[in-house]
């Protein structure tokens, strides 16, 4: 175990496995109100996206959105957004395992990035999680 920042970022093994703490994805209703600034972060408004990809209001925006792949947020529906300054919920353990991706790179191999693989409000369950998943693995 490594700590790669201290008290929020931790590698274990050979970076195979990490621990980060860092904020949640959480659910509002798309409304006027949980647009506001003060609610959210400046970036989800009518036109910009929510944390899952999908078009927040695209009715209202000035832009035509086209065949956006994640669809898109009505007024009304639930959005997802970060959490940046933890003002609903607080920040949790995210556990990420070095995995690979269905992507590949220009040259036909496949791309491996970290993918979140369980959160922890504990920092020691975090830990031990991290630890039994690396166990796992070798």
């Amino acid at each position: 175990m490594k700590w790669l920042n201290p008290d929020v970022l931790c590698s274990f093994g050979n970076d195979q496995v990490r621990i980060e703490l860092g904020p949640q994805i959480i659910e509002l209703d798309c409304t006027d109100e949980n647009l506001r600034d003060e609610v959210t972060a400046p970036h989800y408004k009518i036109g910009g996206i929510d944390a899952y990809g999908r078009v927040i209001r695209p009715q209202e925006a000035e832009v035509l959105v086209q065949k956006n792949p994640f669809g898109v947020v009505n007024k009304g529906e639930k959005m997802h957004c970060v959490d940046w300054r933890a003002k609903h919920v607080p920040f949790v353990w995210k556990v990420y395992q070095w995995q690979e991706t269905a992507d590949l790179n220009p040259n036909g191999d496949p791309i491996f990035r970290f993918i979140k693989v369980n959160e922890h409000a504990d920092k020691a369950e975090a830990t031990a999680w991290a630890e039994e998943l690396l166990g796992e693995m070798i």
